[in-house]
């Protein structure tokens, strides 16, 4: 198995109902794949996910994203073996930063409202940081 994280910008904002379409295919389509994993919008047109799950499913769905008309500049940050999901139940955690007061949350940086995909990609642990504070914080990220 493998986790990979991305960042990645929206050619349009998606509004509440794209973002919900998205994530209706996104859970069924991993679910059906075996893939796990967590996407945080931030409002704005910025993507941020994280995904593990089989090597070549994750490497399919990761090809199938670059080649989605609705993203650009999509950034590998890492990838790894792991031997244990982080996020074994989630089939799309989700959470929209444009519906939470950001700056009131621990350990908040404004790395999402800027266009950061070249710095992130040098500092990668720092999106894994990100995830783990939603994974650890809130209960509302399970779609």
């Amino acid at each position: 198995m493998i986790e990979l994280t991305y960042i990645s910008s929206a050619t349009a904002e998606f509004d509440e109902s794209e973002l919900v379409e998205l994530l209706k295919i996104s859970h069924n389509n991993n679910e059906a794949l075996g893939i796990t994993g967590l996407l945080i919008y931030n409002g704005r047109g910025t993507f941020l996910q994280f995904i593990e799950g089989e090597d070549k499913f994750v490497h399919h769905l990761y090809e199938k994203i670059k080649e989605d008309s609705r993203h650009t500049r999509v950034t590998c940050l890492g990838s790894k073996k792991i031997s244990e999901r982080t996020y074994p139940d989630w089939k799309m955690g989700f959470r929209n930063l444009s519906h939470t007061s950001a700056g009131k949350l621990k350990g908040y940086s404004d790395f999402m409202n800027n266009d950061n995909s070249e710095g992130l990609a040098k500092y990668s642990d720092f999106a894994n940081v990100v995830f783990s504070h939603f994974k650890e914080s809130s209960q509302e990220l399970i779609f």
